[in-house]
């Protein structure tokens, strides 16, 4: 099985023992809408065709700035940043929400072209309710390193999920989430020095999806890379693989399904490394979409043509 940007396993929730029996039933794959020969005009035509929107810009993933100060970091002092997330409306007929947010990149840009980065590892929330979660628990922080650092005015630090969306175990648009960011320098002692906090944004994460298998992890041309999903949510889905070079980036294969609404157990669809793709060997990245009103990305896999 091949790496996985996101590696997150929602358990623990009310439909996890189904999401089990369903990844040991028996395979069924799906028929491609759209296959390597496609172009993504013609992917988007397609999904015109079905009503759907094309998949050119991700949405449910996290892409939010904060305004920095001029600010000077003394060497030994902290920066830390941290998320609170919650949601708006509670739908009726639920009693608990798994909520799944990727790994979060906070960028902070200094002085002389440099830039601070700090991680904040993906995290599984179960919700009951609309108050606020993460906080602490998001917390991350980086000592910064001898000559210190610096902040200047009108510039921005961002937290990015990397393209990545939050996926709930509800549908789409059922419950849409507030997500903030902050941060906050502490001197060497423990004293905060300054901080700041992004503007509050909403966001309507996918549905759950869980992969139960994907590969291999290198493939000639010609060969299929095959994914296979499973999960309450999967049945009734329109989900898309984009196979990727990451640098330069090109995308040129792609592949399309739609689940019927009574599938029980996984789903396998695969996209096909065409038999005329060079340079060999190159690194490829394969983008799992998931097309709701609004398209976004649910995993990125990585394997290689050899």
């Amino acid at each position: 099985m091949t790496a996985v940007t996101v590696l997150l396993v929602a358990t623990g929730f009310a439909s996890i023992a189904s999401l089990r029996a369903h990844s040991h039933a028996t395979p069924r794959f799906g028929a491609a809408d759209a296959g390597s020969a496609a172009s993504p005009r013609e992917v988007s035509r397609l999904l015109a065709a079905k009503g759907m929107p094309a998949a050119t810009t991700p949405t449910g993933n996290v892409s939010l700035a904060a305004p920095l100060p001029n600010l000077l970091l003394p060497s030994g002092s902290v920066l830390e940043a941290n998320y609170s997330v919650h949601v708006i409306k509670w739908p009726k007929l639920v009693t608990s929400i798994r909520l799944t947010v990727p790994s979060e990149q906070a960028s902070f840009p200094t002085v002389g072209g440099g830039k601070l980065t700090l991680w904040i590892q993906g995290e599984n929330f179960t919700i009951n309710n609309t108050a606020s979660y993460g906080g602490k628990s998001t917390l991350t922080g980086h000592t910064v390193g001898v000559g210190g650092a610096a902040f200047a005015s009108g510039t921005h630090a961002a937290l990015s999920s990397q393209l990545l969306a939050l996926m709930e175990t509800v549908r789409w648009g059922v419950a849409p989430v507030d997500l903030q960011w902050h941060w906050r320098v502490l001197a060497g002692s423990g004293a905060a020095l300054a901080n700041g906090s992004s503007p509050t944004i909403k966001i309507d994460p996918q549905g759950f999806v869980q992969i139960v298998s994907s590969g291999p992890s290198s493939l000639t041309p010609g060969q299929n890379f095959t994914v296979c999903v499973s999960g309450p949510l999967t049945a009734n889905r329109t989900l898309s693989l984009h196979m990727e070079v990451p640098n330069p980036y090109r995308a040129f294969a792609w592949s399309t399904t739609h689940v019927p609404v009574n599938t029980t157990g996984s789903w396998c669809w695969a996209v096909q490394l065409p038999s005329s793709f060079t340079p060999i060997p190159s690194p490829l990245l394969v983008h799992v979409w998931s097309y709701a009103s609004e398209p976004g990305i649910l995993y990125i896999l990585h394997t290689r043509a050899v």
